[in-house]
């Protein structure tokens, strides 16, 4: 969600009026295709924020999307890695306050209120700095941590990102990462709803997405949307250090490389995606660099999996032996993340340790 001041009439359309159970106090920003307000639950004082559907975006598409975000997060109530849905429903804004002829009635949801998205910390080289690099690993690994809740409930995201990231403040004043913005989401217990070709494009981000996304090689089947979330965390881990997505990096140019994808497709031709792992693994190398060298071996294997350009060979437990023992798929990225933190405090207790001494 990008965040700003009201800009429009719209933006101001809601403040002060009862959406639902919550009083509108002001504006937060724009989401993909909503707007979103900082509210107050009258009753006991409870913040949230609610996302309208901008009345611009009521075409069919949006609202199924919108639909479909708030039917996932329903499911995924009990979830701890995501967002939590206070209420959901419908806002009906009569045409004397609209200035529309018609009756508009644009759906709603209530969400739990959070410190801000992930990119925030993202934005620039001083956003960045002014987190450790010990903070943005552990932070990353709660984005993992709430991915694998949520896969485990049944549900891929499909546009993992630093802006589809949710920070929040726990008791005690640990810092949590969960995740927003479903509306590209996909419950796995549903049958496929579009027809094969629609997948080969995905359904995120363009500017964050998997190769086979960006050559039009898509696919529909859970794995498919599995490799995808995957491929999301590798590159959130590549924001969080550069600002960038892996895809900005590696590939640069998404629509020329889209438009020959079109090109090949209509003359029957595919490329292997595989010839992209020489350019991801210098892409992989460029990042590695900026880290100490005590972490750099580690981060290396864990972007160079997650991130592979083959899709399939993200799908694996792990690249040590003792990886394949895990029950689930992504535990061996936990065991990799502690690792690499431990190594950075012990770099950082030497180093103090070597000033302490010198002064």
């Amino acid at each position: 969600m990008s965040t700003s001041a009201p800009t429009t009439w719209i933006d101001e359309l809601f403040v002060g009026e009862t959406i639902g159970d919550f009083f509108i106090d002001s504006f937060l920003g724009h989401g993909q295709f909503g707007l979103v307000f900082e509210a107050t639950y009258p009753v006991d004082g409870t913040q949230a924020a609610v996302k309208v559907l901008h009345p611009e975006r009521l075409q069919s598409a949006h609202i199924t999307d919108f639909e479909n975000e708030g039917s996932i997060l329903e499911k995924l109530v009990n979830c701890d890695g995501v967002v939590k849905l206070l209420g959901r429903g419908s806002y009906v804004i009569p045409p004397a306050k609209s200035g529309s002829p018609f009756t508009l009635t644009l759906p709603f949801q209530a969400l739990a209120l959070a410190d801000g998205p992930l990119s925030d910390l993202c934005s620039s080289p001083a956003a960045r700095a002014k987190v450790s690099l010990a903070k943005r690993l552990q932070l990353w690994r709660s984005a993992v941590l709430s991915l694998m809740r949520m896969h485990a409930a049944g549900v891929a995201h499909r546009d993992v990102k630093a802006e589809n990231c949710l920070v929040f403040t726990e008791a005690g004043g640990k810092s949590v990462v969960r995740f927003g913005d479903f509306g590209r989401g996909k419950d796995l217990a549903l049958l496929r709803s579009r027809p094969e070709d629609a997948y080969l494009i995905g359904r995120g981000d363009p500017f964050h997405a998997p190769p086979e996304a960006v050559f039009l090689q898509g696919g529909a089947t859970t794995d498919d949307f599995l490799a995808a979330d995957y491929y999301g965390l590798g590159s959130l881990l590549v924001e969080l250090l550069t600002g960038q997505s892996m895809t900005q990096i590696s590939i640069g140019d998404i629509r020329g490389a889209r438009t020959q994808a079109a090109y090949d497709l209509e003359h029957g031709q595919v490329r292997d995606l595989a010839v992209l792992t020489n350019k991801q693994e210098l892409v992989v190398e460029s990042v590695v660099s900026i880290l100490p060298k005590s972490v750099q071996d580690d981060a290396r294997v864990l972007l160079a999996t997650l991130c592979h350009p083959v899709a399939s060979k993200r799908l694996v437990r792990g690249p040590y032996g003792k990886d394949q023992k895990d029950r689930e798929s992504l535990t061996w990225v936990l065991r990799r993340i502690d690792i690499m933190t431990k190594r950075i405090q012990i770099d950082e207790r030497m180093a103090r340790r070597a000033l302490e001494r010198n002064s």
